[in-house]
C-alpha cells in the first residue's frame, strides 16, 4: 500500500492511452506514383488542311490526255467522276467554265463543282458542244445552291451553262417541252436532255 503523500505509479500492466482502440479502420497506405509510361500522353493538336485549289495554272497535256483516253463512251452513265478528271475532260475538249468565288468545293454554292457528276451528264455535255458547234462556258456543276430533288444539280444530273447567241439558237432548234413552274421555257433534245431558259443560264438536265 503506498504510503500517503508519495508518488502514484501507473499500474504496468494497464495499457497505454495510445494503445486504445479508437473505432476507427486503420488509414489504407498511399497508392505508389504510376510509372511515366501509364501516364496518358496529351493529344497532338490536328495539322491545318490546305485549301483545294481552285484551277490548275499549268495543267500536264500528257495527264489531261491519258484521263479523256480512260473514259469511254461505252462506260455506265451512272459512273461518278472526280472534279479533277472532269476538268482535264472539258479542257481537251474546249469546254470552259467559271465560278464567282473561283473555286471548286461542291459545300460552298459560289463554286464550280464537278465533284461526283455522273458520266453521263458530262458526255450528254459534250456531245451538245459538238452537236451544235458553240463555245461552251460552264457556269454551275455539283455544287450547293441549286434546287434539290432525285435529279438534282448535287446528285450529278445537271450543269448550267452560259447563253449564248449560238448557244440559244442552238438549242431553240429542238422542240418546245412546255413551261416549268417557274416560268422557264424548256426545249427537249432527241437524246433526252432537257434544257430550262433561266434568268442568266440554261440550266441542263441529262437522264
Amino acid at each position: 500500500m503506498a504510503t500517503s503523500g508519495g508518488p502514484v505509479h501507473p499500474d504496468a500492466s494497464a495499457p497505454a492511452r495510445d494503445a486504445l482502440p479508437t473505432g476507427r479502420p486503420p488509414a489504407p497506405p498511399p497508392l505508389p506514383p504510376r510509372p511515366d509510361s501509364a501516364m496518358e500522353p496529351e493529344p497532338e493538336p490536328e495539322p491545318e488542311q490546305e485549301p483545294e485549289p481552285a484551277y490548275e495554272p499549268d495543267p500536264d497535256p500528257e495527264a489531261a490526255l491519258e484521263a479523256v483516253q480512260g473514259l469511254t463512251h461505252d462506260m455506265p452513265d451512272s459512273l461518278r467522276l472526280r472534279h479533277r478528271v472532269v476538268e482535264d475532260v472539258l479542257r481537251v475538249n474546249g469546254i470552259g467554265w467559271r465560278s464567282t468565288g473561283r473555286c471548286s468545293d461542291r459545300t460552298i454554292a459560289s463554286c464550280t463543282s464537278f465533284e461526283n457528276v455522273r458520266w453521263g451528264t458530262i458526255k450528254g455535255l459534250l456531245g451538245f458542244a459538238e452537236s451544235s458547234g458553240c463555245e461552251i462556258t460552264v457556269t454551275g456543276g455539283t455544287e450547293r445552291g441549286h434546287a434539290g430533288g432525285p435529279y438534282s444539280h448535287w446528285n450529278g444530273y445537271k450543269l448550267d451553262i452560259a447563253p449564248t447567241a449560238c448557244v440559244d439558237r442552238a438549242i431553240r432548234r429542238y422542240p418546245p417541252a412546255g413551261v416549268r413552274r417557274d416560268g422557264a421555257r424548256l426545249y427537249r433534245s432527241s437524246d433526252g436532255a432537257l434544257f430550262a431558259r433561266e434568268k442568266d443560264h440554261w440550266d441542263i438536265t441529262f437522264r
